[in-house]
C-alpha cells in the first residue's frame, strides 16, 4: 500500500513524519503525527487505499482509451486515402472510447480491437 496516497486521499495535506515507504502497518504506526486533524486508523487507510487503487486504474483506462483514439485516427486517414467510408462499427467503437475518456462509461476495458477495413 502506498500509505502517503492512502493519507492524501483521506486527509489532504495531512502534516505527518517519519517514513512509510515500507507501506506496512508498522511503519504507519510508527509515524508522527502532527496534524491537527485526527490520525486515521489503519483500516480508514486501508479503505482509503482501495479507492485510490480505482482511481489509479480509471486513469490507466482512460489514457488507454486515448492511445486507441489515436489508432482509430490513423486508421480514419488510411480510409480516407484508399477511398473507404469510415466503417460505423469502427465509429461506435471510438464513441465508447470517448466515452472512457469523459468518465460516462461503465467500461471496466478497452473495447475489443477490430479488424481493418477491407481495402485499406
Amino acid at each position: 500500500m502506498d500509505i502517503a496516497a492512502a493519507i492524501e486521499k483521506l486527509i489532504p495535506g495531512a502534516v505527518y513524519g517519519g517514513s512509510v515507504t515500507a507501506g506496512t502497518q508498522e511503519a504507519y504506526d510508527n509515524i508522527r503525527w502532527e496534524d491537527s486533524r485526527t490520525k486515521p486508523t489503519w483500516a480508514e487507510l486501508e479503505a482509503a487505499w482501495l479507492e485510490v487503487e480505482a482511481d489509479l486504474a480509471k486513469e490507466a483506462l482512460k489514457e488507454r482509451a486515448q492511445e486507441e483514439l489515436e489508432k482509430s485516427d490513423m486508421v480514419c486517414i488510411r480510409c480516407y486515402k484508399a477511398g473507404v467510408a469510415y466503417p460505423a462499427d469502427w465509429h461506435a467503437r471510438d464513441e465508447e472510447l470517448r466515452a472512457i475518456k469523459r468518465g460516462t462509461s461503465t467500461a471496466a476495458e478497452i473495447p475489443t480491437q477490430l479488424d481493418y477495413p477491407e481495402g485499406t
